[in-house]
């Protein structure tokens, strides 16, 4: 897709800009596939997040307790919550 919103992304992290220019390009067309790619989206960007940040999770590992890490860790800021 040219000229996608999230190309920005594509030379550092190639799977968001990907999920991301998915996600924009069915949102007329397949709003629920927009929703599940910006699910995987999220869940990736909070993994990157956490990984830069050198915080240790586990396989099991949820979402909520990935941004609960990073709201404890002072990473999230009021506005975000």
């Amino acid at each position: 897709m040219a000229n996608s919103n999230f190309d920005f992304l594509t030379e550092k992290w190639p799977i968001l800009a990907n999920l991301g220019e998915t996600a924009e390009r069915n949102v007329y067309t397949d709003p629920n596939t927009t929703l599940m790619k910006l699910r995987v989206f999220a869940e990736t960007l909070t993994k990157y997040v956490l990984a830069y940040e050198e915080i240790k999770e586990t396989f099991d590992t949820k979402q909520i307790d990935r941004i609960n890490a990073l709201r404890r860790d002072g990473l999230i800021s009021p506005e975000l919550e």
